[in-house]
């Protein structure tokens, strides 16, 4: 998937993970259809959209006095976006023990989770140094 230059990487990889979720989930048995491929799917796209929401807050052009509404918007859309990282993870793994997914389906599932949280801890830190926050 070829990612537009501008695009921040950590949304380049959820982007992927979403996508990988969704083909990983085709298969699964009909009887996990509404349960467990639903929420994998759901939580999945929540962690993106929240991504989007947090790179879309405008912070303000003066790095001196940003403003300090949109930092705290920007930090709830990428904790929010963490917590259901973390969801997903936990899902795959829950997932994986009822059959509703393979174990390399499973892997790959928490190993791009994690480097999705990993990138979203850096700009989360990165934020944090900038804005002088928290």
């Amino acid at each position: 998937m070829a990612a537009p230059a501008n695009e921040l990487q950590v949304i380049t990889f959820a982007k992927d993970l979403s996508s990988y979720v969704m083909q990983a989930t085709l298969k699964s048995p009909k009887a996990f259809r509404f349960t467990y491929v639903s929420k994998l799917q759901d939580t999945a796209l929540a962690a993106l959209e929240n991504l989007y929401m947090a790179n879309n807050v405008f912070i303000g052009q003066n790095i001196q006095r940003p403003g300090a509404a949109n930092i705290t918007k920007r930090l709830e859309h990428q904790r929010i976006a963490m917590a259901k990282l973390k969801l997903l993870a936990y899902l795959a793994m829950a997932a994986f023990e009822q059959k509703v997914i393979t174990a390399k389906q499973f892997e790959q599932i928490s190993l791009k989770s994690v480097n999705c949280q990993n990138l979203l801890g850096g700009w989360m830190n990165g934020d944090r140094k900038r804005f002088k926050c928290e």
